[in-house]
């Protein structure tokens, strides 16, 4: 597949930000959520929020270039009505952040077990599906199978979560889980079909490189007196899921454009839904499949 142009400098479209000191400051939304919402309050200001976040630690497939495409991992279904604002974390230490593109998001296909055993990634995603909050459901289902010792039903599931049984699931049973096809993981196509100039231009124009001191957007040519104009409030991109959303960690208005850390390197696709979502299934339906 070919990857869209991009015929913006390079000088430009090769900036790389911070995401907690800096987007989430001037664009609001959660440093650590994959898809952040944007309050009624900053959404007046820059009327943006489409934003998609992606980071290599379990979502090895990203878009790495700019108009390139990419692959997204989920444990369900995700449905997306309009194109995603990319941004992918290119560097590690200190944690920086480049813009990619407007990406088409649709699904594709669950990975075969033969597929998931030759991911790099397997660990990782093991060890985020038994630490974080969104990971229980896949943890009641894996617990489910090791208990009853065969495919367990929606109510028994249920149950295990309802009881917290759900955390007995060990790193090594969920891994064991995957390796046998008890959950499965989606795979969903990310084609570029557009590119935001005026968005990446921004972010280097304002980007001090991190000294947290952010440059106002045309301060140099406003004229004293002139009013700053406003983008017009949109309605948030549509994305349905399955019955089970992995995150539960919802964000009030307020807390949506605060910061909850001082540094974005650990966290930026742990402590949300990574892109992870959790729908019930079985092996003829697996949990990738809803």
């Amino acid at each position: 597949m070919e990857p869209f142009k991009v015929s913006i400098e390079d000088e430009v479209r090769d900036v790389a930000v911070s995401r907690d000191k800096f987007i989430s400051r001037i664009y609001g939304g959660s440093p650590i959520r994959v898809f952040p919402t944007i309050s009624q309050k900053m959404l007046k200001k820059h009327g943006l929020n489409d934003f998609m976040f992606l980071c290599g630690d379990i979502q090895s497939r990203a878009p790495e270039m700019p108009g390139h495409v990419g692959l997204w991992y989920s444990c369900g279904y995700d449905y997306f009505d309009a194109p995603m604002r990319v941004i992918t974390r290119v560097q590690d230490k200190p944690a920086r952040w480049q813009y990619q593109g407007q990406y088409h998001v649709e699904y594709s296909k669950p990975l075969t077990r033969e597929e998931w055993s030759m991911q790099p990634v397997r660990n990782a995603w093991s060890q985020a599906l038994y630490e974080e909050r969104w990971g229980c459901e896949i943890r009641g289902i894996v617990y489910a199978y090791k208990m009853y010792g065969r495919e367990p039903t929606e109510k028994e599931v249920d149950l295990i979560c309802a009881q917290g049984l759900c955390k007995k699931a060990t790193p090594e049973d969920i891994s064991l889980g995957m390796a046998r096809g008890d959950v499965t993981i989606s795979v969903f196509i990310m084609k570029c079909v557009g590119y935001d100039e005026k968005f990446q231009r921004e972010l280097a124009e304002r980007w001090d490189g991190g000294q947290g001191i952010f440059k106002p957007t045309g301060s140099s040519t406003r004229k004293k007196g002139t009013k700053r104009t406003r983008s017009s409030e949109k309605a948030p991109i549509q994305r349905k899921k399955g019955r089970f959303a992995a995150d539960l960690r919802h964000e009030t208005e307020e807390e949506s454009d605060l910061p909850t850390s001082d540094e974005d390197e650990e966290d930026d696709e742990g402590g949300d839904d990574n892109g992870l979502y959790s729908t019930r299934g079985t092996r003829s339906n697996p949990i990738a499949l809803g």
